[in-house]
């Protein structure tokens, strides 16, 4: 439990925070001022509540944190093994964004392997994505909360353009196909001579229909033309997913989720936009340069592909890289040569002082 709490804070709540955390207290107004505060008040209740809990297990990693969080920066008590173990404050639960943010958490999961079954990078943007939730009552968890904040999260989260939840299965299956795989070696003994009529009948199913059974009942009742019933469970037959030309999918306990993979002149735009993005963050970590530190950026290239990405997206490569001035020429004399997806460019880096680089 400790190990999902802290795989959850570090990589959901920190990494959806960052923008929270870095908000500049000059820059942003009264209500982002409160927001970047209540993130690192969460964030140290966090921390010092999991200090609590990991002393019994690992006294001198937890005695080092507290010392850093409490002790020293604010008069605490002298050692997290004087302090009392914490005890759980069921008031505090709020079930209906537990339910919410779980779900929203498998959807983006699922994308994401979608992505890289199809192996498409992080950084190239996608249409969109199709949703299917596997019972009604998920469909219900989702509509009743923030949709359009949710729908945010994840358009953020999968680097996508739109967001569609299904609620007819059969629009679905113009995106996926359902194969039925049963285990003949464990289904033989177990069915005898029902065995050729239970075949047939898998062969005439409902992949999808019977998928949503599995899920919620954890097994597949099949009726037989004598008037009994078969009982089949996952281990004895598997449903298949398989997203059709054009889309990727996955699927989980709660739903399943498809990415439309075509890719159009506009996304690879962006797409290459981004990398050059993550190119200039890459070299201004090599610069060591700090966080805040603006910069001058130049980029030599021949390629028309990344010229015409270069002029669509300037604004955008500026402000996430904090690029005073972008020129297609050289900046400085640190030149570093890079290749995106074949194409080749020259990037340079200058730091702004007040005046522009020769």
């Amino acid at each position: 439990e400790l190990i999902v709490f802290v795989d959850s804070l570090s990589n959901w709540y920190v990494r959806r925070s960052r923008d929270r955390f870095w908000c500049s207290s000059v820059e942003s107004s009264d209500g982002k001022i409160a927001s970047k505060n209540d993130a690192y008040w969460t964030l140290y209740e966090c921390l010092v509540t999991l200090t609590k809990l990991i002393a019994p297990f690992t006294p001198f990693l937890a005695e080092t944190l507290w010392r850093k969080l409490v002790e020293q920066d604010r008069g605490g008590m002298e050692s997290v093994h004087l302090a009392d173990y914490p005890e759980a404050d069921e008031a505090v639960v709020n079930e209906k964004q537990s339910r919410e943010m779980k779900l929203l958490r498998e959807i983006v999961s699922l994308g994401r392997a979608a992505r890289s079954a199809a192996k498409l990078k992080v950084r190239q943007p996608l249409s969109g994505i199709k949703v299917m939730y596997s019972d009604d009552s998920m469909a219900k968890v989702f509509w009743e909360s923030d949709v359009i904040e949710n729908v945010k999260i994840v358009q953020d989260e999968l680097n996508i353009k739109g967001m569609q939840v299904l609620e007819d299965r059969k629009e679905f299956d113009q995106y996926v196909a359902f194969s039925i795989v049963p285990d003949f070696k464990k289904l033989g003994p177990k069915l005898g001579k029902r065995l050729p009529e239970v075949k047939k009948l898998l062969a005439e199913a409902d992949g999808g229909a019977f998928l949503a059974e599995m899920d919620k009942n954890k097994k597949i009742v099949l009726k037989t033309s004598d008037g009994g019933e078969v009982e089949l469970t996952g281990d004895e037959i598997q449903i298949r997913l398989q997203a059709k030309d054009g889309y990727a999918a996955a699927q989980g306990p709660s739903c399943v989720v498809v990415l439309a993979t075509d890719l159009t002149e506009e996304l690879l735009a962006e797409g290459r936009a981004r990398e050059i993005v993550r190119l200039i963050q890459d070299r201004r970590k090599e610069m060591n340069l700090e966080y805040t530190a603006r910069i001058f950026v130049g980029i030599e290239t021949t390629s028309k592909a990344l010229g015409q990405s270069l002029r669509q997206y300037m604004e955008t490569i500026m402000g996430e890289t904090l690029a005073v001035d972008l020129k297609k020429r050289a900046v400085a004399d640190n030149a570093t040569s890079y290749s995106i997806d074949g194409e080749e460019l020259t990037l340079t880096i200058a730091v702004y002082e007040g005046e522009s680089p020769t």
